[in-house]
């Protein structure tokens, strides 16, 4: 095989895991015409019934008098009596979920005279809103985007909200693995199910020779799907890494900022038996493309970028290099259509290949 996979040893991984301890939340946005607060609420392993302060759950001082603005959910301790109170409110819950949970939303107006109350749920989670008189006086389906006015907010001081949960369940990771080839070390993931997803950091850990272990590095970011049911696919290249045996995690990040770690999967890049220049990728290309080089000693590098007539029009590198497999992108953004050439030197080795822009 005369192409770059004899330079690398080659390693896929594919497991079943899934994220812990991950909160499913959802908001709910209320005003009185003048002033607005958004209530954040959902379920987590980690709660209770009671106030949960490691989950931001934070007891409030008394309500403002009368004529200003307030609006909080009130905890269910003491049946839901007042005596504590939060903008937050998680309850317990084992994923996958499927249940029902009740909030208590407490409000008074301020210079408005209405209260408004927004939402926007995700597919499996859904809601009535009641008031706590009979429940009938005010019943309103809450599923995916809505929104509700209680005109009279003096004689409905509270209102309910009964959440439903379908089978739910966080970011549910279901794969990871990763694969080496010429644009480097490839990783992908598939997500079953994703809920208030924004994304994922992609982070490496190198291990040297003596088993010693370097930190945690963020090496990229890849936006996630928010709110999602079905399986979705990622992918990622880590086109800098050099030999070495290296660890890949992914760190998915919450809307609000909340986060997990899935485990870590190791991948391990042989040192070059011998100089070799590849093939760019893509080729033609347009307007970048990314030229692939192996050194099997410490050695000062040059790559340079020549047109038709010989000139040198770009040095991308020129520097003592260890051994190792390298990828360096070439951006042609401001030339023109053409033949190109690139030139690998190092003391003992030259090589020279050909490529093509195409605009």
């Amino acid at each position: 095989m005369k192409n770059a996979l004899l330079l690398f040893v080659f390693l896929l991984l594919n497991c079943s895991l899934s994220f812990s301890q991950a909160t499913v939340q959802d908001t709910i946005a209320i005003n009185d015409g003048s002033v607005s607060k958004t209530l954040t609420f959902g379920i987590d392993p980690a709660a209770s019934d009671t106030l949960d302060e490691s989950l931001g759950e934070a007891d409030l001082p008394p309500a403002p008098p009368a004529g200003t603005f307030d609006v909080r959910f009130l905890l269910p301790a003491g049946n839901f009596d007042g005596s504590l109170s939060s903008w937050k409110d998680y309850r317990n819950a084992s994923f996958p979920f499927s249940g029902t949970r009740e909030f208590r939303i407490k409000y008074q107006v301020g210079s408005g005279t209405v209260i408004n109350l927004a939402w926007n749920f995700p597919p499996k989670v859904t809601g009535v809103l009641n008031d706590i008189i009979t429940g009938s006086l005010i019943n309103v389906s809450m599923n995916g985007s809505g929104n509700y006015q209680v005109t009279n907010p003096g004689a409905f001081s509270q209102l309910k909200m009964t959440i439903t949960y379908d089978a739910v369940t966080p970011v549910e990771l279901t794969a990871f693995s990763a694969y080496i080839n010429a644009a480097g070390v490839n990783l992908k993931w598939t997500t079953a199910s994703e809920t208030n997803n924004l994304g994922f950091d992609i982070q490496r850990q190198k291990t040297s020779g003596n088993n010693v272990k370097s930190g945690w590095e963020k090496i990229g970011f890849v936006n996630g799907s928010g709110n999602s049911a079905g399986l979705i696919n990622y992918s990622f290249i880590d086109d800098n890494a050099a030999a070495g045996r290296y660890s890949y995690r992914l760190k998915q990040i919450d809307l609000d900022g909340g986060y997990k770690y899935s485990e870590a999967i190791n991948v391990s890049i042989n040192i070059p038996s011998r100089f070799s220049l590849i093939q760019n990728y893509p080729n033609p290309f347009n307007p970048s493309t990314t030229i692939s080089f192996s050194i099997p000693e410490q050695t000062k590098v040059q790559l340079n970028i020549y047109n038709v007539l010989g000139q040198k029009i770009s040095q991308l590198v020129n520097e003592v290099l260890d051994a190792g497999i390298y990828n360096v992108k070439w951006n042609a953004g401001d030339r023109s259509s053409g033949i190109y050439f690139y030139e690998l030197k190092t003391g003992s080795f030259s090589s020279i290949k050909k490529m093509i822009l195409t605009k």
